[in-house]
């Protein structure tokens, strides 16, 4: 079982993370659906895994780049992101046989819009939802609590939750790890942190 070298060249990320997105993508018993793509590393991986698996199920992705401005975004967000990433997706989508395509809108705007709705493949209706959602774009926990609470609904049974950078400390002095463990809590979640040598850090919540 290899990643592809292409995400491990471009990705910032540390290699234990991608290995992270790789099992639980290998193990996901319904579509992933990436929020946040940048250059496409972490798509990479998903499609990587959905191949190994032999998955039939959509791989998702949203990210609006166009420079649109995110309060915590350190990195540059543009349509020569854009342009690039979907080259290397298409190209390794093409390659991995992966049903995947590409939603250019916020998390919030594609989440309202893509419920009760399903996408063709096939000649067959695909509902959206989800059995595995990675959620690694405005890292704001306003912002990821609504996505959480739209995802939900669409959680398939034993479906996973993934939130990157749960390390991050919010505006009000708590951490999002904190206030992720009580969404968990709330929506009788399971919860689990991942820590890795780069100092990043995942939130893993599960339908029990």
């Amino acid at each position: 079982m290899t990643l592809p070298i292409e995400a491990l060249k471009v990705t910032q990320n540390s290699t234990e993370m991608m290995w992270l997105l790789h099992d639980r993508a290998m193990k996901a018993d319904g579509n992933i659906l990436e929020v946040g793509t940048h250059v496409g590393s972490s798509a990479l991986v998903f499609m990587n895994a959905m191949s190994l698996s032999n998955s039939d199920h959509m791989l998702v992705t949203v990210d609006p780049w166009g420079m649109k401005p995110y309060p915590s975004s350190r990195s540059k967000y543009g349509d020569d992101n854009q342009r690039d990433a979907i080259a290397s997706l298409a190209v390794a989508a093409r390659q991995f046989h992966t049903k995947w395509h590409h939603f250019k809108m916020t998390s919030l705007e594609f989440l309202k819009w893509a419920d009760g709705k399903h996408a063709w493949y096939g000649g067959k209706q695909i509902p959206y939802q989800w059995g595995l959602a990675f959620l690694d774009g405005e890292h704001v926990f306003d912002t990821v609590h609504e996505e959480i609470m739209r995802v939900l609904p669409n959680l398939l049974p034993h479906g996973g939750i993934l939130v990157d950078n749960a390390n991050h400390q919010q505006p009000n002095g708590i951490s999002m790890k904190v206030a992720l463990a009580e969404v968990a809590i709330r929506n009788e979640l399971s919860f689990n942190v991942h820590g890795f040598e780069n100092d990043s850090m995942v939130v893993e919540m599960r339908k029990l």
